[in-house]
């Protein structure tokens, strides 16, 4: 029997780093998707069911405690794990009771987004 690869949803205004961050955990072995559009990515979540969602702070105009309000009405924001990468360290917050990892911004290599998971 075939075992799934753990699914990651990326949302990420920065097209690049999305990409890199794709390109990465898909070299580990998981399957990931990413989206530059919070829309697109709410959109996606019931399709693709992730295992664990990674996302910027600041998500072109909207931030990511905004996008975790959004993601409520999928429920995934509180089964689902969800990384945000920040500008600043806000280790100690966990918004509304959700299932929230933060880390800066400055110590989000592939290796340490991975470790989350």
């Amino acid at each position: 029997m075939r075992k799934t690869k753990p699914k990651i949803l990326i949302i990420h205004s920065n097209s690049e780093l999305g990409r890199a961050y794709k390109s990465r955990l898909e070299l580990e072995g998981f399957d990931s998707i990413f989206f530059t559009n919070h829309d697109d990515a709410l959109a996606h979540t019931q399709i693709f069911s992730p295992d664990l969602i990674i996302m910027a702070e600041n998500l072109n105009g909207l931030n990511h405690i905004d996008m975790l309000d959004l993601l409520d009405s999928t429920e995934l924001a509180y089964k689902t794990p969800i990384l945000v990468i920040t500008e600043g360290n806000y280790s100690d917050l966990k918004p509304n009771g959700k299932n929230c990892v933060y880390i800066p911004k400055t110590a989000a290599t592939s290796a340490t987004v991975i470790a989350q998971i």
